[in-house]
């Protein structure tokens, strides 16, 4: 069977990329052809996300509608109820009227029991900042008997030291006042 010239140079041009190497220019084809398809795939990804996300805002402010809707809708069915399901709505409102009164009281003693707790843990840090403080005063006062001409240091820093351990002595004395006021104030059980 003879082939035709057309088929002849179809089958011919497989065979001639295979034989010769790319050259720069070509490769640079093929990536760029390559990188323009990926391009338009993000794209569309990229749309689809942004039309997905714009539909589900819509579906949830269209909710939001019919929620207000089903609030009216239930304020109407609420005067057409017999005398029985009323009794037992109000029944359930008394509950939860109870239950936020208890719940009030349970967080009003959880509140002043960490109160308590949070305070012991800051006298403790104000016990161990005036202890390092005067632990530092000890260290100057060494220094300034070892450094000849350093006694200005040591009269310097010893005020400013002092000054600090009275502002910690003042900061326990409130914490303590905090403890003792919410100590008072818990509800005897």
């Amino acid at each position: 069977m003879a082939k035709s010239k057309p088929e002849e140079e179809e089958a011919a041009a497989p065979e001639a990329e295979v034989a010769e190497p790319l050259t720069p220019e070509q490769r640079m084809a093929v990536l760029e052809k390559s990188l323009g398809t990926t391009r338009i795939m993000l794209f569309v990804v990229a749309l689809l996300l942004i039309v997905s996300l714009a539909a589900s805002v819509a579906i949830l402010l269209l909710g939001t509608g019919n929620s207000q809707e089903d609030t009216e809708l239930a304020a109407t069915a609420d005067s057409a109820q017999p005398i029985e399901q009323r009794q037992l709505a109000e029944k359930v409102e008394a509950n939860l009227t109870r239950f936020d009164e208890r719940l009030s009281k349970i967080e009003t003693v959880v509140e002043k029991t960490n109160t308590g707790r949070f305070a012991d843990i800051l006298i403790e840090q104000e016990k161990d900042k005036q202890q390092f403080v005067l632990a530092a005063k000890d260290a100057i006062t060494d220094l300034a008997r070892m450094v000849p001409g350093s006694r200005t240091w040591l009269e310097l820093y010893s005020e400013q030291i002092g000054n600090a351990v009275e502002r910690s002595k003042a900061r326990m004395t409130t914490i303590g006042a905090i403890k003792v006021e919410s100590a008072e104030a818990k509800p005897a059980q």
